[in-house]
Parts: C-alpha cells; sequence; structure tokens
C-alpha cells in the first residue's frame, strides 16, 4: 500500500506537502523497509527522476523560445518555479555527491532560486537586491560553468537590475557560444542597447550576427524593427512587423509592437486594431493592456485608457510602468489623492525611482504636505542626483524652507550656497 501511495503521490507532484502523505515522507518509510531492499535504488532514482522533471521542462522551454513565451507573466513564472530550487536540492541528496548529476542539480537548484527572484523584483531590485541575485547566478556557473541559461540570465541581470551592458554583453557571448543556434542572449542584449543605452552601433552589429545564425527567425525580425522604432523610423518598424506577420499571425508580441509602430505615427485606428488582435490571441498578457492605455489616453479617451492600465495592473501586479502612466492620468484629471496613490503603490515596488520621488514630491507640496514633500525629494536625489536648474524651478514653492534649503546644500554643495 505505502508503494503504491507513493507512486500516486509521485504522479500528483505531492513531493513535501501534506508532509503526512507526501513523497517524500513515503519515501522515507520505504527506504527502511528491508522486505522491499531490492527496490530500493530503483525507488530513489525514480523519486529523483520526478523531481527533476518540471525544472527540466522549464530550462528546455527557456532554450526552446516559442514566440509567445517572451511575453509571460514574470510573477506566473515564479510562482511556478519556486519550489524547483528545493526539489533539485533534494534529488541531488537523493543520488549523492558521486552521482555525475550532482553538481548540476545543485547548480540549477542554485540557478532557479536566483531565477525567482529576479522574476519578482525584475527592474524594481535594489542595489543590494541586484548584487544578491547576480551572486547567485555566479555561484551557479562556478559549479557549472557550461550552461547557456545561467550566462544568459546572468546576461540579462547585469542588464536590467545590475546596469552593466558590458558585463551582459560578455555573458551573452558565452551563452551563445554554448548553445550556437540560440539567438535569445544576442537578441535581448539589442534590445536594451537600443531601449536603455542607445547603442545602436553595436546593436546592429548584433542583429548581423544573429542573422549570420537564422535570418528567418522572429527573434531577427523583432531586433531589427527594434533597431528602426527606437530611432524613431517607425515606418521602417511598421514594414517589419508586417513582414513577420505575414510569416506568423500569431505572434502576440509582433502585433503589440505593430500597434505600437502605428500609435507613434499617430495612424490610431490601425494601432487600435493592432493591439487588440494582441489581446485576442492571448487576453491573459498584460502588455497589450498598457499599449492599448496608452493608445486611448493619447486620444483622450480617458475613461477607457484607466480601465486598460488598471486591467494590465490587475495582470501584474508588480509593473511600475503602468502605475506611473495611471497616476499621470489621475493627475491631469485634478484627482490628486488617487493619483498619490497609485504613484505610492509602485513607490513601494521602487522607491529608488528618482521619477516617482519627485512625481510624490510635487502632489505632497500641491498637497500641503511639504515635510513629506522634503522627505520625497530626499531620497530622489540620494538615488540620482538631478539639474540643479531643473529642481530649483520645478521645487520654487519650497524656496526659504529650512529643510528643503539644507537639502539642496547637501546633494548640490557647489551650486547651493
Amino acid at each position: 500500500k505505502k508503494y503504491d501511495a507513493f507512486h500516486e503521490a509521485l504522479a500528483e507532484k505531492r513531493f513535501f506537502e501534506p508532509k503526512l502523505n507526501s513523497a517524500d515522507t513515503l519515501y522515507q518509510q520505504l527506504i527502511e523497509e528491508p522486505s522491499i531492499a531490492h527496490l530500493h535504488k530503483a525507488i530513489t532514482r525514480r523519486y529523483a527522476a520526478e523531481l527533476q522533471d518540471d525544472a527540466q521542462e522549464a530550462l528546455n522551454a527557456i532554450l526552446k523560445v516559442e514566440p509567445n513565451s517572451m511575453v509571460n507573466n514574470r510573477l506566473v513564472l515564479a510562482e511556478q518555479y519556486k519550489l524547483f530550487p528545493l526539489y533539485l536540492k533534494r534529488a541531488g541528496e537523493l543520488l549523492g555527491n558521486q552521482h555525475y548529476m550532482y553538481k548540476s542539480l545543485i547548480a540549477r537548484s542554485v540557478f532557479f532560486d536566483a531565477l525567482v527572484e529576479s522574476f519578482v523584483f525584475h527592474l524594481s531590485a535594489t542595489k543590494e537586491e541586484a548584487k544578491r541575485i547576480i551572486n547567485k547566478y555566479r555561484q551557479s556557473l562556478a559549479i557549472e560553468p557550461f550552461a547557456p541559461h545561467t550566462n544568459y540570465y546572468l546576461s540579462l541581470g547585469f542588464m536590467t537590475v545590475g546596469d552593466e551592458p558590458d558585463s551582459a554583453y560578455h555573458y551573452a557571448q558565452t551563452a551563445t557560444e554554448q548553445a550556437p543556434t540560440w539567438l535569445l542572449p544576442y537578441t535581448s542584449v539589442v534590445y536594451f542597447y537600443l531601449q536603455k543605452y542607445k547603442r545602436f552601433d553595436e546593436a546592429k552589429e548584433l542583429i548581423e550576427k544573429c542573422k549570420n545564425i537564422d535570418s528567418s527567425n522572429y527573434l531577427v525580425y523583432q531586433s531589427k524593427a527594434a533597431y528602426h522604432f527606437y530611432q524613431k523610423e517607425y515606418k521602417q518598424a511598421i514594414k517589419i512587423y508586417k513582414e513577420l506577420l505575414q510569416k506568423d499571425s500569431t505572434i502576440l508580441y509582433a502585433w503589440n509592437n505593430l500597434g505600437a509602430s502605428h500609435l507613434k505615427t499617430r495612424e490610431y485606428d490601425l494601432a487600435e486594431a493592432a493591439i487588440l488582435k494582441s489581446i485576442e490571441i492571448d487576453p491573459d498578457r498584460y502588455v497589450p493592456y498598457y499599449t492599448l492605455g496608452f493608445l486611448y489616453a493619447a486620444l483622450k479617451r480617458t475613461e477607457e485608457a484607466k480601465q486598460m492600465l488598471l486591467k494590465a495592473i490587475q495582470l501584474n501586479p508588480r509593473t511600475i510602468t503602468v502605475r506611473k502612466k495611471l497616476g499621470v492620468i489621475y493627475y491631469k484629471e485634478g484627482k490628486l489623492d488617487l493619483a498619490k496613490d497609485i504613484w505610492l503603490e509602485a513607490y513601494e515596488l521602487m522607491s529608488h525611482d528618482i521619477e516617482l520621488g519627485l512625481n510624490l514630491a510635487t502632489i505632497s507640496i500641491e498637497l500641503d504636505k511639504q515635510e513629506e514633500a522634503i522627505n520625497f525629494l530626499d531620497k530622489a536625489f540620494e538615488s540620482g542626483k538631478r539639474d540643479y536648474e531643473e529642481v530649483i524651478k520645478d521645487f520654487s514653492a519650497l524656496k526659504g524652507v529650512d529643510a528643503y534649503e539644507k537639502l539642496l546644500k547637501k546633494y548640490f554643495p557647489k551650486r547651493h550656497k
């Protein structure tokens, strides 16, 4: 009965919970049964294999990169992956440190621990959190150096939370050397070179490398389109997105970006149609709702804009960009309390964001809360200094306030006497 219950627990993936009827508890009982000693090794191997199964599928998906997997909700993935470190570590314990898979299992356990944390924080990580995530990826690589997935996510970490584009390129290059047909490491660097660092020439060189690997891959099309989009060459971007969608009309991300490109050219009807097509393909992805919210805001269809942005927040509760935009809409409507509340939600997720700090300082002044405004300014200046003349102009209402004057002397000692 215990043997059957053990296999049932494995099939249902009840590895550790509920404890009394878990696979792990039943395994411990079976392994102490002398009457089935001849089965102990087989039982151990089976349990270790089942513990690895979902994590291996996740790694396969990372390396395969289906088009619409690129916009998967990171929080959903974090929830799916959160127990993988425990499972893989236990699998390693079961097989023992002399087994050929042991190092790989421990390395992957550390990798998924870092990955889950990076999915939860994404762009909102503090410097300390970013350093911890990056160090975990490095720890995994120290155990298992030949790991394209780890090199890739370490590269991504340096691009998103680490802010080190050269290190990002190094690890993306290593990932590509280890998996020569895998385009995602290089195309991810392309995106960040374009969007974050404006390193257009280097992005173009990487796109050429990707074309030499697989010129027909959808990632190459999207990289070429992005290259034009971020240089404000929207017509060229539109042309490339249309070419891609002629090849495969089910790529959600391409429809969304086509819509975003039409928004830039003020072809609003075409933009709306493309974004709605993206939502039709998968209504549970937050990005198209966010893009549609921006479109409706541009058209002054304010209620629809708010509805779309709130939907995006519902689907991705940790989004900061959407909350920023929604706060702007509330602010323009004169709904200062609502604007402040939504910006505070974003601020709790990313308190080192300078723009949010300045927005909250501005709105606190308008709500006659000077002390609160100065606290927000202090945090914003600590995160990154702004142009002195700009600060003086934007916060002239605080001129003469003692705490504000001290703040300016602290952060602009050469300018403010």
